[in-house]
């Protein structure tokens, strides 16, 4: 069966997830937008996959590469620009050249009147040779720019296992840890802790959905199943992270501007991915922004004032505006991205050490609920 690539926007300020078409990067070229598309890694691995295979446009195809091809190679297609560059970083070092080489016979074979965004720079593929991959082995810019998304997932992961705490313990701990801790609380991660912590009493069909495909994004297990191993772990979450890096980076990019050959552009930018966990997790959870003037990471986030059943998602809700106000002060402060890359790591060196449990049980755990 073949697979199927989604393109589509990160955010946006209606109920709907939109999809890209040839009519949108047209409408785009008359208004002198970019269309900008950031790629993810599982795009590229596919295409490489083809090209050292003797059946290239087959594997292509069943790729779903080539309906993508269709889709922007349009007649009326102008001013489109493929983004691979948060891709290469997500691969091992060792199959980075040659992914990159077939991406860019793709490219020459595929689309070939195509260009490279005129203000785009050139990412250096490492040749080092080792084929696992951890946060620990990124590129220190990366790390910095995943470092609170994988330190709060981790922290998901570790405080969901521990039985004796209610969904809103968990919850409340968590946000003791990225207040306390990281002092950071990014709204994107903390929507993926409250639907990860959630109970499943009195859900409707909506919320459901919400909650399995950020779970089957973010934490990849059954509610209730423990985690085998910290490399499992760490994987988990650096992957989560990566997903959640491509959005943010999509969201930032997008409505601002660049100049080019002295002439100011807009970039419209989309993702492009045959993830279909991370599209469901896009299309369930979708990132809507509250006004233009709010800019691209001014996000909702749901009350769930209609589930009955239970009292967490009131309790939640309050629990966030409580910390929101406490937190005033810290808006305008510009956080240390160091600390948090020094953070994460030590994370992962309690985790290999077995000692992580003991680190969050005496730091941040709330038995508060009553």
């Amino acid at each position: 069966m073949s697979k199927l690539i989604h393109t589509f926007k990160s955010s946006y300020t209606d109920s709907g997830l939109v999809e890209i078409t040839p009519e949108i990067i047209y409408s785009n070229y008359k208004k002198n937008y970019a269309t900008n598309i950031i790629l993810d890694t599982n795009i590229l691995i596919d295409i490489e996959d083809a090209y050292q295979s003797g059946i290239r446009h087959k594997k292509l195809k069943e790729a779903g590469v080539i309906d993508f091809v269709k889709i922007i190679k349009n007649r009326k297609s102008k001013n489109v620009f493929l983004a691979p560059a948060s891709a290469y970083q997500e691969v091992p070092a060792n199959r980075k050249k040659s992914i990159e080489s077939a991406f860019n016979l793709f490219v020459k074979d595929y689309l070939p009147s195509f260009s490279d965004d005129p203000n785009a720079t050139k990412v250096e593929i490492s040749e080092e040779n080792n084929s696992d991959y951890f946060f620990e082995d990124i590129d220190p810019i990366y790390q910095s720019l995943m470092a609170c998304s994988y330190a709060s997932l981790i922290a998901i992961h570790i405080i969901d296992e521990f039985k004796e705490l209610t969904e809103v313990e968990k919850f409340q701990s968590y946000l003791k840890f990225v207040s306390d801790c990281l002092d950071l609380v990014s709204l994107k991660e903390l929507n993926i802790a409250r639907y990860v912590f959630a109970p499943e009493k009195g859900i409707t069909e909506n919320l459901r959905c919400r909650i399995v495909d950020t779970r089957k994004n973010f934490s990849k297990i059954k509610k209730n199943k423990e985690l085998n191993g910290p490399k499992k772990i760490m994987k988990m979450a650096l992957n989560g992270a990566m997903d959640l890096r491509i959005l943010n980076a999509a969201d930032i990019v997008d409505s601002t501007s660049e100049v080019s050959n002295f002439t100011e552009i807009t970039m419209d930018v989309w993702i492009a991915t045959s993830d279909e966990k991370l599209f469901n997790f896009c299309r369930s959870c979708p990132g809507i922004i509250k006004s233009k003037s709010g800019g691209a990471l001014a996000r909702l986030m749901e009350t769930h004032q209609d589930i009955k059943g239970t009292n967490y998602w009131e309790k939640t809700t309050s629990i966030i505006q409580e910390n929101s106000v406490k937190r005033l002060d810290r808006i305008e402060k510009t956080p240390d991205m160091d600390r948090i890359v020094g953070i994460a790591c030590d994370l992962d060196k309690k985790l290999k050490s077995n000692s992580i449990n003991n680190y969050f049980s005496e730091n941040f755990l709330c038995k508060t609920d009553a």
